[in-house]
């Protein structure tokens, strides 16, 4: 649930935040014990056994009684916070007006914010009014308590829930915002997939974002749709790729379903905007600031690399027009130089294919012309005898 950001320090890409919390759960999903960030295998294994032990104590000591158990493991953590189940009590007392007149408060400014809603269900409901009053004060009271923050809420809320202290735990154990709402992101991972699924190339698109998860698009974003997603130039080339927008503080969530590698993202500049092959490695990386022709001119080549690399495809399996008429594409509109000297090869070796094609055929004049056409073009000394011995062959044949 945790959300981090990657920076770049010194040349080496680091990651801020994206904790994990363990919690060790009773078979029906209900909170025993709880474990805030990433630590060495051993302490896991320590809090596990006391987890384990716990439990077991609690269910021996009364097996069919589940308030008497919840109690039970109340009093472990209580223990491991060195307080008794009476002084706990006697600071929740104190804790329960505040936290009613907190609960009373929250609710009025509530209303007011949603006056105009039909329904209170029609969207989501804070936190704060989902937790009951008593619960506030037995966390208040609990927090007054020294020693391990776990052992804090689990004894003000034992043996809960997962879904009621996952967040509260989550949060309180790492000192981070847990972000448990990821439509968005797994849009975004089904786009990822259709990618590889498909050899598409991949437009990334990080920004900051605004709300409460981040998930709507800030004025920056929003130009950059604008004044550029939108704009001809880069909108034609964007058909052919699939095009993912997430905001940067959500990636880590993406990359754990898809398996995204980590990237440098600009530091000049939000959104940031990496150009990808469909299995993710990247191509360039541009600044949220950048202008459509620039956009179009990182956009084109990979679409011209693409044709190339069918157009092999289509030429391995004897599809020999197809493969051509893609290559020339290439080689009449890239302004790569590279890819324009890799598109005449590309035709030549067609060519020289497509030639011992009609050769075997009978069409000795077309298979000629095609040989001739390949010694004339080609840069390789190796190619341009091979054609020329095919041309003397068939010329001394009459």
């Amino acid at each position: 649930m945790g959300d981090f950001a990657v920076v770049n320090v010194n040349g080496k890409l680091q990651k801020n935040g994206g904790n994990v919390a363990s919690y060790f759960c009773t078979p029906a999903g209900r909170v025993i014990h709880a474990l805030g960030k990433p630590v060495q295998a051993e302490r896991l294994l320590q809090e596990a056994r006391w987890a384990l032990q716990t439990y077991q104590d609690a269910v021996r000591s009364a097996p069919e009684d589940v308030e008497q158990q919840v109690r039970s493991i109340e009093l472990a953590h209580l223990t491991a916070l060195k307080t008794d189940r009476d002084r706990f009590e006697s600071l929740a007392r104190e804790e329960l007006p505040r936290a009613n007149e907190d609960y009373r408060t929250r609710l009025q400014s509530y209303r007011q914010q949603h006056a105009n809603r039909v329904s209170y269900t029609s969207h989501r409901v804070p936190e704060i009014l989902r937790v009951s009053t008593d619960t506030t004060a037995r966390r208040r009271a609990a927090r007054r308590l020294s020693g391990d923050r776990a052992h804090q809420i689990l004894a003000a809320q034992p043996l809960a829930p997962l879904s009621d202290v996952y967040r509260e735990l989550f949060e309180q154990l790492t000192g981070e915002r847990a972000n448990d709402q990821r439509g968005l992101v797994y849009s975004a991972a089904k786009g990822l997939q259709h990618a590889r699924e498909n050899n598409l190339s991949v437009l990334l698109v990080f920004y900051n974002g605004h709300g409460e998860n981040h998930e709507q698009f800030d004025s920056a974003m929003e130009r950059l749709v604008d004044d550029v997603l939108r704009s001809p130039s880069v909108a034609t080339p964007l058909q052919t790729f699939v095009v993912v927008a997430v905001p940067i503080r959500q990636i880590p969530a993406l990359s754990n379903l898809v398996d995204l590698p980590v990237y440098a993202l600009p530091s000049d500049s939000r959104p940031a905007l990496i150009i990808t092959k469909p299995n993710g490695e990247e191509i360039a990386s541009l600044s949220g600031s950048v202008h459509a022709d620039q956009l179009a001119s990182h956009l084109w080549p990979v679409i011209h690399q693409q044709w190339l690399d069918r157009a092999q495809q289509l030429a391995s399996e004897e599809k020999f027009p197809d493969a051509l008429r893609l290559t020339r594409k290439v080689q009449m509109f890239s302004s790569v130089a590279s890819q324009r000297e890799q598109a005449t090869r590309q035709i030549n070796d067609i060519n020289m294919k497509l030639a011992e094609e009609w050769a075997s055929r009978g069409n000795t004049r077309g298979a000629v012309r095609l040989w001739t056409s390949v010694q004339e073009s080609t840069q390789s000394e190796e190619i341009r005898e091979q054609a020329t011995e095919r041309i003397a062959q068939f010329a001394s044949r009459g």
